[in-house]
């Protein structure tokens, strides 16, 4: 599996920041040991975390360990990756679309991570110091901010290598709303991607909703601290054929609105029912 090209000397290195150093070095070398998906599970093993899978039926099950698939989640904390990746059946060829910023967790990880580049520098800093709370954030060299077209040529080459990853095969994982998303809009490049798959190919949607996830998620990195943490519940919806998605060959941004409109329909059918 490639790794996405990006500028080592410009990244911002989160693994040089204190305590979330130590944390993100034992994470990568646990990948690099073990692959993406056996250690997600070793994390939640480790930390005692009470996960809960709902709603993946065998049909499911089979898509999502054998074919090539789109899987679109919430994002809104930190745990959320970690938690759909230990929710899937056994699976090795699995990829996140994610912000550019997490390739510097480590150079395991970032094997796995599609980067997009649309969090600006005050941005980052902002929620470096919101989850960590320690004057030292303030020595990370952070990336430049890139210009929009910069951007714009960057995360159109992710999108098509996303795509073709799936057209190839596996499965990526993708949060529309970007990472650390609370109930923003949707950004297009989900419709970007769902097009650029083509409806020619034999791939799957599959809708994910993440529930317990909160701001203390980081200590879910020590041991044992998931038994007093709240339950994490991942609940999967139907698979659908992307081909079925693309009929009518409607735009990326249509696809973007209809596809948010529906999932976010569908959270509100879910929450309602544990009321």
């Amino acid at each position: 599996m490639g790794t996405p090209e990006k500028n080592q000397e410009n990244l911002m290195r989160l693994d040089e920041i204190p305590l979330l150093g130590l944390l993100a070095k034992k994470v990568d070398k646990m990948v690099g040991q073990l692959g993406l998906y056996e250690a997600a599970r070793e994390l939640v093993r480790e930390s005692a975390t009470k996960l809960e899978v709902k709603n993946q039926t065998s049909e499911t099950q089979d898509i999502l360990r054998n074919k090539p698939a789109v899987v679109v989640y919430n994002h809104p904390y930190d745990a959320e990756p970690a938690a759909l990746i230990a929710s899937l059946p056994p699976r090795a060829d699995i990829s996140l679309v994610t912000t550019e910023t997490l390739l510097g967790l480590g150079n395991n990880l970032a094997k796995y991570f599609l980067p997009i580049y649309y969090t600006e520098q005050s941005k980052i800093k902002k929620e470096a110091e919101r989850f960590f709370k320690i004057p030292e954030i303030l020595r990370v060299r952070f990336s430049p901010v890139l210009n929009e077209f910069e951007k714009a040529k960057k995360n159109w080459q992710t999108l098509k290598l996303a795509a073709q990853r799936v057209i190839n095969g596996s499965l990526v994982g993708i949060a529309p709303e970007g990472s650390w998303g609370k109930e923003k809009k949707w950004f297009t490049g989900i419709g970007h991607l769902l097009k650029e798959i083509s409806s020619g190919t034999d791939a799957y949607f599959v809708r994910v909703y993440i529930k317990g996830t909160s701001d203390l998620d980081i200590l879910r990195l020590f041991h044992l601290t998931g038994t007093v943490l709240p339950k994490i519940e991942v609940v999967f919806d139907t698979p659908k054929k992307i081909a079925d998605l693309l009929q009518g060959n409607p735009s990326a941004k249509e696809i973007t609105n209809h596809e948010e409109a529906s999932y976010k329909s569908w959270v509100t059918s879910i929450e309602r029912r544990t009321l």
